[in-house]
C-alpha cells in the first residue's frame, strides 16, 4: 500500500486496535488498512505454503524452480518496501494471527472482562520434531495472545517484561487445541497474566507473563 493512501489516518485506522482481537465488534474497513482487502488471502496462502514445504522432500528440479520463483518475488517486493509503521504483516488485528504467518492461527470463542477462551491449531511449520510442536512456537503463542489481551478494554499498550512457560505434555500439531488466558493482577504500570493450553483434558503448557505499560515516549 502506498503511503499516500494512509495520509490522515490515525494509528488505529492504519493497523486496527487490540480490542478487535477480543471480539469487541469494532468495524474496520480492510480497504483502508495496510495490505488492503487481499492481504488476508495472501497471508493464508503463505501459511499453507510453509506448512506444505516443511512436510515434503521434493525432487531437485522442483526445488530449483521454487527457488527461482521465490527469488523473483523477493526482488519485486523490494520495490514496495515501507517503514514498519506502514506494513500489514503483524499489524492487521482484523485477520488471524495479525495477518502474518509466524504465529499459529487463533480463533476466539468467548471472553469476559478479564479472561478469554480460544482455539488454536499449530501447523506442520511449527513442528519441532517427534510429532511435537516446537517449544519456542508454544512460547510465541502465549506471548502473542497474552500480550494482545493485555492491551484490551482501552488499556494503553504494554510490552513483555518476562514470560515463564512450563511444558506439561507434548503439544500436538495439526489438531484443534483449547487456549484460556486471564488477568491475575494489575498494579500501576504492571500487568500479570496467566495462560493455559490444553489438548482435551491434557494440559500441554501453561504460562505466566509480566507486561509493563509503555511510557508516552516509548510508543
Amino acid at each position: 500500500m502506498s503511503t499516500d493512501r494512509m495520509v490522515g489516518l490515525s494509528w488505529a485506522e492504519r493497523i486496527g486496535v487490540p480490542e478487535s482481537f477480543a471480539l469487541a465488534g469494532l468495524e474496520m474497513d480492510p480497504a483502508r488498512l495496510p495490505g488492503g482487502t487481499g492481504w488476508g488471502e495472501l497471508a493464508g496462502e503463505l501459511r499453507g505454503y510453509l506448512d506444505a514445504l516443511v512436510g515434503v522432500d521434493p525432487p531437485a528440479d522442483l526445488v530449483s524452480e521454487m527457488a527461482e520463483q521465490l527469488r523473483s518475488w523477493r526482488e519485486r517486493l523490494a520495490a514496495a518496501r515501507v517503514p514498519e509503521r506502514d506494513q500489514p504483516w503483524g499489524h492487521r488485528v482484523d485477520l488471524p494471527a495479525r495477518g502474518q504467518a509466524l504465529a499459529p492461527h487463533v480463533e476466539m470463542l468467548d471472553r469476559g472482562d478479564d479472561w478469554l477462551e480460544a482455539t488454536v491449531v499449530f501447523g506442520r511449520f511449527h513442528l519441532g520434531g517427534h510429532d511435537a510442536v516446537h517449544g519456542g512456537a508454544v512460547a510465541l503463542l502465549f506471548d502473542e495472545v497474552l500480550g494482545r489481551f493485555s492491551d484490551t478494554h482501552g488499556r494503553p499498550a504494554a510490552r513483555t517484561v518476562s514470560l515463564d512457560v512450563a511444558f506439561r505434555a507434548v503439544t500436538p500439531p495439526e489438531r484443534e487445541l483449547r487456549l484460556r488466558v486471564w488477568f491475575e493482577r494489575e498494579h500501576g504500570r504492571k500487568r500479570q497474566l496467566h495462560g493455559e493450553l490444553r489438548d482435551g483434558d491434557v494440559v500441554c503448557a501453561e504460562a505466566r507473563a509480566l507486561f509493563i505499560v509503555l511510557r508516552p515516549d516509548q510508543g
